[in-house]
This record gives structure tokens, sequence and C-alpha cells, in this order.
């Protein structure tokens, strides 16, 4: 059954972060984006909504409220990073992985 949750956390990412988030979506959430659609929704909106998302597939499979939220926050705070230049994509999804581990251990 571990493995099982490990499996299904990474699982429920994968389909949040590509299947979910949408080109709008991954490129609004930056806050240096530019576009005209960027002065009528801000990208602390899409960033939120995309956080909240990743939350809802971590309260699916854990059934957790506590890890939902600890995940909200940090995926809030791992893409804002990205978003600054801070690291890439390998960093920003090696983050995410080692979120995934913590909530595992925590579940």
């Amino acid at each position: 059954m571990k493995a099982e949750l490990l499996f299904l956390l990474i699982a429920a990412h994968c389909v949040c972060d590509f299947s979910l988030q949408s080109g709008t979506m991954a490129r609004e959430k930056r806050r240096a984006s530019t576009t005209e659609l960027q002065a009528k929704v801000p990208w602390f909106w899409w960033l939120a909504a995309h956080a909240v998302i990743q939350g809802l597939g971590v309260l699916l499979v854990t059934r957790s409220l506590p890890l939902a939220l600890a995940e909200t926050g940090a995926h809030f705070v791992i893409d804002f990073g990205k978003g600054e230049g801070w690291y890439g994509m390998a960093g920003d999804q090696g983050l995410h992985l080692a979120c995934k581990l913590c909530w595992w251990g925590l579940a």
C-alpha cells in the first residue's frame, strides 16, 4: 500500500502539472508575463489556481486536508521560484518530487 500511495502522488502530480495546466496558465502564472490577459487577471491568481489544483490532487490521493494545504503552499512557492528564473525545469520537478516524498512519509 505504501508504494501505491507514492505512485498515486506522483501520478496525480503529473496529471495536474502537465495535463490540467494549459499553456495559458503556464504563461500567465509568471510574474514577468506582459500579455493583455495579465492586465485583466494578475499572475498570482493563475499561480494560486494551479497550486490549488495540485493541492486537490494530494487531497484526493491522501484524504488529508493538512497535506493538501501543505502541497498548495509548497507548489505556489516552488512555481514562483521557477517563474523568477531561480531554477529550471529539472530543479522545479525535483522540488515537487521531494514534496511528494515528504507527503508520502507523513501519510
